[in-house]
């Protein structure tokens, strides 16, 4: 049985974060699940988290500005005393070369990449307890190295979860005298409901024979890693960029 938290996970109603709320969910459990505009699917991750016998609340709020994380977060304190995890998911997909992008994409890919993730952790760390507690924030091996020539337009997201990076290393100094462990999840290519609705089975396939585990990973298996650094089993890592992804990046 796995241990119950009380975890907010912001991007929750898709793909590696509605995995995550999932693999969190189990009695005693309290999980908030944010999203931005895809109700339905919020209500769904909700009512499934609650088969599973947590409590679960959707919270709808734009991360990407500081209103939706203050309306969040005053949610949170509403129905919850305290919290022992912050899985940090949301992230603007939009696409840009570095010669071209607009500078209001790349504003908006930060605003709720870096500045939502560092707005969420200073919440979190004043709602932990002195047990202290975890954040987790998911992440793209596309921030060290390209999938290929020509895909420079993934930029605009390469460069906000880069920034990411350097937070989880900082935050998890900073936050350590408090008990609370920092680290980021990064991941290739995993079959999230928008790969599944926009990518071709030739391009899958491609993706597959480049992977050294010959296939892409799912959302699940993604949330278990997630899972894995928020729970004591892992109490002695902290700072770190754990890289999940089938061994594409060795090649």
């Amino acid at each position: 049985m796995r241990d119950p938290f009380n975890v907010v996970v912001t991007g929750g109603s898709r793909g590696w974060g509605r995995a995550s709320v999932f693999k969190f969910a189990c009695p005693g459990a309290t999980i908030f699940v944010n999203y931005l505009s895809n109700e339905a699917m919020a209500s769904s991750a909700v009512a499934q988290a609650r088969e599973q016998g947590a409590t679960a609340i959707a919270v709808q709020a734009d991360m990407g500005t500081e209103e939706g994380v203050e309306k969040l977060f005053d949610v949170v304190q509403r129905e919850c005393e305290s919290l022992d995890v912050l899985v940090y998911n949301a992230f603007q997909h939009s696409n840009g070369t570095p010669l071209e992008v607009g500078f209001d994409v790349l504003d908006r890919c930060i605003a709720v990449g870096p500045h939502a993730y560092l707005r969420t952790a200073r919440h979190f760390a004043s709602m932990c307890s002195d047990a202290g507690g975890s954040i987790v924030c998911t992440g793209s091996v596309a921030t060290g190295r390209l999938f290929h020539k020509s895909g420079t337009s993934y930029f605009p997201m390469a460069a906000a979860k880069a920034i990411e990076e350097v937070s989880t290393r900082y935050l998890a100094v900073e936050l350590a005298a408090r008990n609370i462990r920092v680290n980021m999840v990064l991941a290739g290519w995993l079959t999230t409901e928008y790969v599944l609705e926009n990518m071709s089975e030739g391009f899958m396939d491609r993706v597959s024979s480049r992977t050294p585990l010959g296939r892409w990973a799912s959302p699940g298996e993604m949330a278990d890693v997630v899972y894995y650094l928020a729970s004591p089993q892992s109490s002695w890592i902290t700072g770190q960029i754990i890289t999940a992804d089938g061994g594409l990046t060795l090649l």
